[in-house]
């Protein structure tokens, strides 16, 4: 007589197995997000490093956020720090976002969306007077206190530019980078940040300077946004770990959650995007924040 599994004995195995199933396969996706969330902190670790080789080599200051170079077809006559630092770091991998989409195959959109997945601040336009500086303003709120915008600036400069190449600064005329021995606090200013491009968008377009401020949707879409999504995309820095108010990636939203960078010490992080990324700190009565105002004085 053959001994065999009966039919009741297979469902029960069955259900035990879907049961298990349900179980682990969460498990295993929040292992994958976790790997994800690890690789882009690594990748910003080292994007941090080669700015500050290239730092070194350069009389310890910080390449520029942006500079006009009208032979760079693929960047519309634009150059970039990533293109600045990378040979410093002989690979374009480690200035990718790991949970955003794979690059597209073709060259020339290869070598403008590679610039859109981490971001640097450009400094203020310094042609005024004590006006070295933006106001926060975020994405359809105001955050001002005592009706004072917080102001901040960026480590970055800006090369010279002409026409719509001058967004940053709103005009220009060209603005150094600042070198490390001139920021107070190089573990608590951010350099390099988790964002929809290469500057953050850090815009005085308009009258309006402030981070946040625009989305970008790049046309034709499905060439030049990241994977190819006809949604706005965020520029500011914002939260990928943890995200709340991200629905599909990088959807214009107000985001919380976990924001990763790697400051101008070469420290790489991961802090609440709301109570710590965009944390304000006061210089007398003028509410900055904190985290990128170099100056410090708080």
């Amino acid at each position: 007589m053959r001994k065999a599994f009966t039919l009741i004995e297979l469902l029960v195995v069955i259900a035990i197995i879907a049961i298990l199933a349900a179980i682990l396969f969460p498990v295993f996706a929040q292992a994958k997000e976790a790997a994800k969330d690890t690789q882009t902190l690594s990748n910003l670790k080292q994007t941090g490093l080669s700015n500050l080789i290239y730092a070194g080599d350069y009389d310890d200051t910080f390449a520029l956020s942006h500079r006009n170079e009208p032979a760079n077809a693929a960047l519309f006559g634009i150059s970039t720090w990533q293109v600045d630092v990378q040979p410093y770091t002989k690979s374009w991998g480690v200035m990718l976002h790991a949970k955003n989409t794979a690059l597209p195959t073709d060259p020339a959109l290869a070598a403008w969306q590679r610039n859109l997945h981490f971001g640097v601040f450009g400094r203020a336009a310094i042609t005024t007077p004590g006006a070295s500086y933006f106001q926060s303003f975020a994405s359809g709120f105001s955050n001002a206190i005592g009706g004072v915008l917080p102001r901040y600036e960026g480590v970055f400069g800006i090369g010279t530019a002409t026409g719509s190449q001058a967004w940053t600064n709103n005009t220009t005329t060209a603005v150094p980078s600042f070198s490390n021995t001139q920021i107070e606090n190089v573990s608590g200013t951010v350099m390099v940040a988790e964002g929809g491009m290469w500057d953050l968008w850090t815009a005085s377009l308009d009258g309006i300077n402030h981070p946040l401020a625009y989305g970008v949707q790049w046309t034709p879409t499905a060439q030049y946004n990241l994977g190819g999504s006809s949604e706005f995309l965020m520029a500011g820095p914002h939260a990928r770990k943890r995200a709340v108010d991200n629905r599909t990636g990088l959807r214009l939203a107000i985001c919380n959650g976990i924001s990763t960078y790697v400051a101008t010490d070469g420290s790489a992080k991961s802090i609440n995007y709301r109570g710590r990324l965009m944390e304000v700190a006061f210089v007398g009565t003028q509410p900055v924040l904190r985290n990128f105002y170099p100056a410090g004085g708080f």
